[in-house]
């Protein structure tokens, strides 16, 4: 759906981002690292997404935002270690059951 305000899961529903996305999965097969940042609501998330999406591969994506502690402005090595390490009991998880 092109005009949803939820992130974009699928190459197709992408507009006018193709530069970015070949730029996106280089990185993602040649890089250990790859940081997406811009301003808000331009499409990182979509991209990140969908690009993903079209390897077919597993993947842990860590929204920081979720884990940013609004008081002391900072996201500890815990909270970032927790988080990592909840998306990856999940995907092992899908992987164990099949699916």
């Amino acid at each position: 759906m092109l005009f949803s305000v939820e992130p974009k899961e699928s190459l197709k529903d992408l507009f006018n981002r193709e530069e970015e996305v070949k730029k996106f999965l280089q990185c993602v097969n040649n890089e250990r690292m790859i940081i997406v940042t811009g301003l808000r609501r331009v499409g990182k998330s979509s991209l990140v997404l969908a690009g993903l999406n079209s390897l077919n591969r597993g993947y842990i994506l860590v929204d920081l935002r979720k884990i940013f502690d609004n008081v002391s402005k900072r996201i500890t090595p815990d909270k970032l270690y927790e988080e990592i390490h909840f998306n990856l009991t999940k995907i092992n998880k899908i992987y164990l059951d099949g699916g």
